[in-house]
């Protein structure tokens, strides 16, 4: 018996700034409202690197200042030998829990010579709550699924750091026929110019206007386009990294998710569009 509501969170932490070689600390405080399920990290913004070298480490420190790596005392990569780079996640399994209004503490080191500058690093997971304190929808006692994507089309004009453009409380409608889980995101660029993933920035919410994140999520670790891989790489292929929402976000019909969307980059209109891959849930008698 389902003992409480899981609901999809990113718990952002922007501005990571490490010199060459060097270490730094940073903190991530928990909402008061629910524990935290933490199940993968993604990262933005950090340097580039050949295909299997990680650029950064990193040690994260539980609620009960436990330390979650191992080794000879070396934290862990930003990259293993599971994962691709560009925007891969890490996963952590099984997923590590904080309660509520504690701290993640995490520790990240530059491998890479170069030093971080403002980069990026998401917390995906999800809150649990109790039974009752939140909306949570669920599926009917008997339904049939049908495989679905909803497209939504969005333009914005450039930006800059110290002057963004922003399109706030965009509605993601969903049909009136059948209630709808989202599974995976996706974007692609439509017209315009080029993709720049660090110049675009969202924010998800509920219907009734509840974010699922701490801060901006930068696009690409939520609606992720094929990205080129860096030139020291030699195959040039793309890599897409993996935006499963896991629990999937469960749409009732005739209701919506709303969208804030940031660009700080651009040097004219772009318009993107961007896709919730699911199903829609019929209800059966």
């Amino acid at each position: 018996m389902q003992q409480f509501i899981e609901r999809h969170q990113d718990y952002v932490l922007t501005g990571i700034t490490v010199p060459p070689n060097g270490n730094v600390k940073y903190n991530v405080a928990m909402n008061s409202d629910a524990p935290f399920a933490l199940r993968c990290m993604l990262s933005s913004g950090f340097p580039d690197t050949n295909l299997g070298r990680a650029t950064f480490g990193f040690a994260i420190t539980g609620p009960d200042d436990q330390r979650y790596f191992g080794g000879n005392g070396e934290p862990l990569n930003g990259l293993d030998s599971l994962l691709n780079p560009a925007s891969q996640p890490f996963i952590f399994y099984p997923q590590m829990t904080w309660p509520s209004s504690t701290t993640l503490q995490i520790s990240i080191t530059d491998i890479s010579g170069a030093g971080i500058s403002n980069a990026v690093l998401v917390f995906r997971g999800t809150k649990l709550y109790q039974l009752g304190t939140v909306f949570g929808p669920a599926y009917p006692p008997q339904f049939s699924a049908l495989n679905f994507r909803y497209a939504y089309s969005f333009t914005l004009p450039l930006g800059t750091t110290g002057s963004p453009s922003v399109i706030a409380d965009q509605p993601l409608d969903i049909h009136s026929d059948a209630d709808f889980v989202v599974r995976l995101c996706s974007g692609m660029i439509t017209a315009g110019d080029g993709f720049t993933p660090t110049g675009w920035d969202c924010k998800l919410r509920d219907q009734y206007g509840k974010v699922f994140s701490s801060d901006w999520v930068p696009l690409q670790l939520l609606f992720p386009q094929g990205l080129q891989l860096p030139s020291s790489y030699s195959g040039n292929g793309l890599t897409q990294p993996d935006v499963t929402i896991y629990p999937e976000i469960y749409l009732p019909k005739s209701t919506q998710l709303l969208l804030d969307l940031r660009r700080t980059s651009g040097t004219q209109n772009t318009t993107i569009v961007l896709v919730l891959h699911g199903a829609k849930i019929f209800e059966a008698n």
